[in-house]
């Protein structure tokens, strides 16, 4: 009898695992606030705090309706990865690695003028690693994984820079990346 029971509650508890939680308004809230307060604020520190927890909630899927039907975040996100502040930068980059498995985000970062931009934010941070390998990690995930073609241009552009990566950084992380993204690509869409 006992045995049942509890056979029956592991049925009706892994029915709500399978379900989609509810998105709590609080937190839709809560993101909101943080997101007026990175585009309001004055003060460079709170702007940082600020968009480093709306990338460490850009990490979990339950948040993405809110950050990117509501609020864009993955465009403050792109058009943040240029800052003359290396800090908001990386958030950024990060930020955007967090979210780029979600279609849309991944078909606004493969449009030819957002690669051109994140290439060129690589290219002007080849002091700081962190950048650089999520700035590979997202072309990695962007082109490799969500599959979005680029064109001949681009394709010259990366394969370039990578060299110049490979050869001006010594960092294994760097080189793992830049062979992964450099792999495997048959179709003439892709990379290589």
């Amino acid at each position: 009898m006992h045995v049942r029971r509890r056979q029956r509650k592991r049925k009706q508890s892994s029915k709500h695992h399978d379900e989609p939680k509810f998105f709590d308004p609080e937190r839709a809230s809560y993101l909101q606030e943080l997101y007026d307060e990175f585009k309001t604020t004055k003060c460079q520190d709170a702007r940082r705090q600020t968009l480093a927890n709306l990338a460490n909630f850009a990490y979990n899927p339950e948040n993405y309706g809110h950050l990117i039907s509501s609020m864009s975040i993955h465009c403050s996100f792109l058009q943040s990865i240029n800052s003359a502040d290396d800090f908001i930068a990386i958030i950024s980059i990060k930020g955007l690695c967090n979210m780029a498995m979600h279609p849309m985000v991944a078909e606004l970062i493969g449009k030819n003028e957002s690669l051109m931009k994140i290439l060129s934010c690589i290219e002007c941070r080849k002091h700081l690693i962190d950048f650089i390998i999520n700035g590979l990690l997202l072309l990695i995930i962007v082109i490799k994984e969500m599959n979005q073609p680029i064109d001949e241009q681009i394709r010259i552009r990366l394969k370039t820079m990578m060299t110049t990566i490979n050869n001006e950084i010594d960092d294994v992380r760097v080189r793992n990346y830049c062979h992964l993204l450099l792999m495997d690509n048959v179709d003439d869409n892709k990379l290589c």
